[in-house]
């Protein structure tokens, strides 16, 4: 089956709630193909909290700003090549926010040709109960694989044609929209403590004219 590529934004750590957890969020907000969807970007949220574990892995999916009007229809996601996708296990989906028909979930290495490259997971969302629109949001638990972080999903696709690649991919209906790949980390707790002491010291120093 063939797919718009949905171009999505910049995947950024925002939040940290354990000192030693990863959080990647990839933002849809570029157009690829298509016309641009109405509303204020993202249009769509993915978001990889490994909560300071190993194999263990919490996706939450979220309509941050479509419009009533827009249904999100196709969301693709790559895994560090390393690993096998058909190991992955998810748990069932728990609805946030919404009434919406729970996505259908795939795996599969390169399984999955869109404009921008070949992904190895597809959920297909479907049109029923007004689709996954506006606010609406799903949640899932990802294990299966003992080393799984969220950086497992920080992976750009496998090249298709000569187009650049992204870590992910979306349709939302008839729009496309593609992602950028950069995102930060943020240090943990000894690390911080070793950066300040480090700073103290040379403010100490400058006051004291060295």
């Amino acid at each position: 089956m063939r797919y718009f590529i949905i171009a999505v934004v910049a995947s950024i750590l925002t939040v940290i709630p354990n000192a030693s957890a990863t959080i990647l969020t990839l933002g849809m907000e570029v157009a690829f193909s298509g016309p641009t969807p109405p509303g204020v970007a993202p249009w769509v949220t993915a978001t990889f909290n490994d909560e300071g574990t190993t194999g263990r892995v919490v996706l939450t999916i979220t309509a941050t700003n479509l419009s009533s009007t827009e249904k999100l229809t196709d969301l693709v996601f790559n895994l560090n090549p390393a690993l096998n996708p058909k190991k992955l296990v998810f748990s069932p989906a728990t609805i946030m926010r919404g009434d919406f028909t729970k996505p259908t979930i795939s795996k599969g290495t390169n399984a999955f040709d869109v404009d921008s490259g070949y992904y190895d997971i597809r959920f297909a969302f479907t049109t029923s109960k007004g689709g996954f629109t506006s606010g609406d949001a799903v949640q899932y638990t990802i294990t299966g694989i003992k080393s799984l972080t969220a950086n497992s999903f920080d992976f750009k696709s496998s090249s298709r044609k000569t187009q650049d690649m992204y870590l992910t991919a979306a349709e939302i209906q008839n729009h496309a929209f593609a992602l950028t790949n950069t995102w930060t980390t943020t240090p943990e707790p000894s690390t911080v403590v070793m950066f300040g002491i480090g700073s103290l010291f040379l403010c100490r120093k400058r006051k004291n004219g060295y």
